[in-house]
């Protein structure tokens, strides 16, 4: 082997282990940190999140590119939580997120011949609520104020206020119209 091939093996192993490295900090260190306070400097500090006001982390989240996502305030996000930024997630004021959440924003094509990667931002909008083992696709934006339950696979925009469930998700109610004041600051938020 020439010494150009070598160099180049050896700066593409650099660059593999620098993101191994990366994605451990980032999903595997810093999720188990009992300190939500702690955890918080380093989403912002250092991956640069940007997190509003009264954000609750439960711990065990994953976060996938970080950079791309925006967490405006006063929110709740349960464990085991997969936000998955790389095509851009924009989490509004009040909004809540329960534990097993999948919110995703890039996905394979199955008709590309390679499963190509393909996605859309998604937006969760101001005070929704988000309930346990929901999956949010790609391009979706949740309404203000809307509900998805738990266990609906979200695949098309979710008008605000109203109710979603079931595999597609469809509405199955609405929620009553008036201005929500979230705050997540409780005895459950303790680390």
């Amino acid at each position: 082997m020439d010494i150009k091939k070598k160099i180049k093996q050896l700066k593409h192993e650099v660059f593999v282990w620098k993101d191994s490295v990366y994605e451990l900090i980032l999903n595997d260190i810093t999720p188990i940190i009992l300190s939500r306070h702690l955890r918080y400097f380093i989403y912002k500090q250092i991956f640069k999140i940007k997190i509003g006001k009264d954000v609750y982390m439960y711990r065990s989240i994953e976060i996938r590119s970080p950079k791309n996502l925006t967490i405006t305030g006063k929110n709740s996000i349960g464990k085991h939580v997969i936000l998955d930024a790389r095509r851009g997630l924009i989490i509004e004021e009040g909004c809540v997120i329960a534990s097993h959440v999948l919110v995703w924003t890039l996905h394979h094509d199955y008709n590309s011949d390679n499963f190509q990667a393909i996605g859309a931002p998604v937006t969760l909008g101001a005070y929704s609520w988000i309930c346990s083992r929901a999956i949010i696709l790609p391009g979706v934006t949740i309404g203000k104020g809307a509900v998805v339950a738990s266990g609906a696979v979200v695949t098309k925009n979710v008008p605000p206020y109203s109710i979603v469930g079931g595999v597609p998700a469809k509405v199955i109610g609405y929620r009553q119209k008036k201005e929500y004041h979230y705050n997540p600051k409780n005895k459950y938020h303790i680390i």
